[in-house]
C-alpha cells in the first residue's frame, strides 16, 4: 500500500507551538509520531514523506528512521538539507526526489513539497499531493484549494499518521470545513501521553487497566470509525468532480 505524509518535523521543539500540536515537549512528540507511524504502516508498505522529515533535531535522523516501518521515499522539502548530507540516514530511503510522479490504484499522483498551482493544471493528474503550508489558511491555501485535485499531506491535518489517498481526501475535506482533527484543545491523543496507559497486542493499540477515564475517552475518540453513508459518499464525489 502507498501511504503519504509531510512535515513531520521530528526533533523540532518550535513546531509544537507553530502547529498547535497536542504534545507537552519534543520528546513526547517524537515518541508519539513514531508510535502512530508504526500503528499504521506495515513492513512492505511504501511511505512517501513529502518533505520536512526533521528540523533542528538533536538526535541524528537515522535514530528516527531505523524505528519506522516500511519502505521510505523522500520528496525533498525546505528543511531537509541536513538530512540530505547525512549518508547513513539517507541509506534508509528507497528514493529521494524533488518531484515524483507515480500511479496509485490507477490514479496518477504527483508529489512535491511545495503547493505549486502549475502542477495542478495538468488534466492527466488525478491528485497533486503537497506539504509545506501545514495548517495555515493563507493566500496560498486559498489559491490551492480552488483546484479540486489537491491534497495537503501535512502531519498536523492528517492525524500525525501516514495515510492513503482516500484518507488524505477525507482529512482534507474535514480541514477545509474547519473541523481540524488535532489542535492543542483536542484530547484525541491524550491516551498516548503516559506509557503505562496502553500497550500493543497483535499489532494494535489497547488500553491497560490503569488507564484513567480521560484516557479511555480520548482513546475511544481516536479509535472511532467514520461511517461512510451514501450522502457522505456523494458529497465526496461531488467535491472532487465539480
Amino acid at each position: 500500500m502507498n501511504l503519504y505524509i509531510s512535515d513531520l518535523h521530528f526533533g523540532h521543539k518550535d513546531i509544537i507551538n507553530f502547529d498547535h500540536r497536542p504534545f507537552r515537549d519534543v520528546d513526547e512528540m517524537d515518541r508519539c509520531l513514531i508510535k502512530l507511524w508504526n500503528s499504521r504502516v506495515q513492513k512492505n508498505d511504501d511511505i512517501y514523506i513529502v518533505g520536512d522529515f526533521a528540523c533542528d533535531n538533536e538526535k541524528p535522523e537515522q535514530w528516527y528512521l531505523r524505528q519506522l516501518r516500511g519502505n521510505k521515499h523522500l520528496i525533498v522539502g525546505n528543511h531537509d538539507n541536513k538530512l540530505l548530507k547525512n549518508n547513513e540516514a539517507m541509506s534508509y530511503f528507497e528514493s529521494a526526489d524533488s518531484l515524483l510522479r507515480l500511479t496509485d490504484q490507477d490514479r496518477k499522483i504527483v508529489l512535491c513539497h511545495y503547493p505549486m498551482a502549475k502542477l495542478c493544471e495538468n488534466p492527466d493528474v488525478s491528485y497533486f499531493v503537497y506539504g509545506h503550508i501545514h495548517s495555515k489558511k493563507d493566500e496560498m491555501f486559498e489559491l490551492i484549494k480552488t483546484y479540486k485535485n489537491t491534497l495537503n499531506a501535512s502531519a498536523c491535518i492528517n492525524n500525525y499518521t501516514p495515510g492513503s489517498i482516500n484518507e488524505l481526501i477525507r482529512n482534507n475535506m474535514a480541514f477545509q470545513r474547519r473541523r481540524i482533527f488535532m489542535t492543542r484543545s483536542s484530547t484525541r491523543l491524550y491516551w498516548l501521553s503516559n506509557d503505562s496507559w496502553y500497550t500493543v497486542r497483535n499489532g494494535k493499540f489497547v488500553l491497560t487497566s490503569v488507564a484513567p477515564p480521560e484516557a479511555k475517552r480520548s482513546f475511544a475518540e481516536w479509535n472511532k470509525p467514520r461511517k461512510m453513508t451514501l450522502r457522505r459518499l456523494l458529497r465526496i464525489i461531488r467535491a472532487k468532480l465539480f
